[in-house]
C-alpha cells in the first residue's frame, strides 16, 4: 500500500489561552472595528456623508438624512451583537484554546474541538488588536485569539504560507 506524498498530522500544542471574564466581549470588539477598517464598510460610510451633504445642501434634513447618519453605527453595533452572540459560548471565562504549528499545517482547538489548516489554504494572516485574522482561500478570514498566536508564531506563518 502507497502513502500520499504528505499525511497531515496534527502538530503538537504550543500555545495555550484561558478565557477570563470579559475576553468574549473584547475580542467581539477587536472583530468589529476590523470590520470598520474594510473597504466595503468605508464605501458604505462615503455613501451615507455623500447623502448627508446633498441633503443638507439643499435643506432637506428630515428622517432619511437620520437614518443614513445612524447607518454605519447601526452596521457596526450589527456586527458587534452577531460577534458577540458567536462568542459567548466558545469564550466563556475557564473556556480553553490551544494551537499547534508543524511544518505542513497549523492546529487551533477550543472547546468545540480542534482544527487542522493546511498552510496550502491560507492566503493571509494579520493581527487586529486581539484577534488574529486567517485568511483562507478564496475570500473566507478566521479570527483566533492573539494569545494563540503570539508574534513569532505569526511570522512563522507567513514564512510558511510565501513558501508555497
Amino acid at each position: 500500500m502507497t502513502m500520499p506524498p504528505h499525511q497531515a498530522a496534527v502538530p503538537p500544542v504550543q500555545h495555550e489561552w484561558i478565557a477570563g471574564p470579559g475576553d468574549a466581549a473584547r475580542i467581539a470588539l477587536s472583530a468589529t472595528l476590523a470590520n470598520a477598517r474594510k473597504p466595503r464598510f468605508a464605501v458604505i460610510a462615503a455613501i451615507c456623508v455623500v447623502f448627508y451633504v446633498a441633503r443638507a445642501a439643499f435643506f432637506q434634513l428630515d428622517v432619511y438624512v437620520i437614518f443614513a447618519v445612524l447607518l454605519p453605527l447601526l452596521l457596526l453595533a450589527v456586527i458587534y451583537g452577531l460577534t458577540y452572540r458567536a462568542l459567548r459560548s466558545s469564550m466563556a471565562p475557564g473556556a480553553r484554546w490551544v494551537s499547534g504549528f508543524g511544518e505542513h499545517e497549523l492546529m487551533v482547538g477550543g472547546p468545540l474541538g480542534r482544527s487542522v489548516l493546511p498552510y496550502s489554504s491560507l492566503t493571509g494572516v494579520r493581527s487586529g488588536g486581539a484577534v488574529v485574522f486567517l485568511t483562507v482561500a478564496p475570500r473566507g478570514s478566521l479570527g483566533f485569539p492573539a494569545a494563540l498566536f503570539p508574534p513569532a508564531a505569526v511570522e512563522y506563518v507567513r514564512g510558511r504560507i510565501g513558501r508555497r
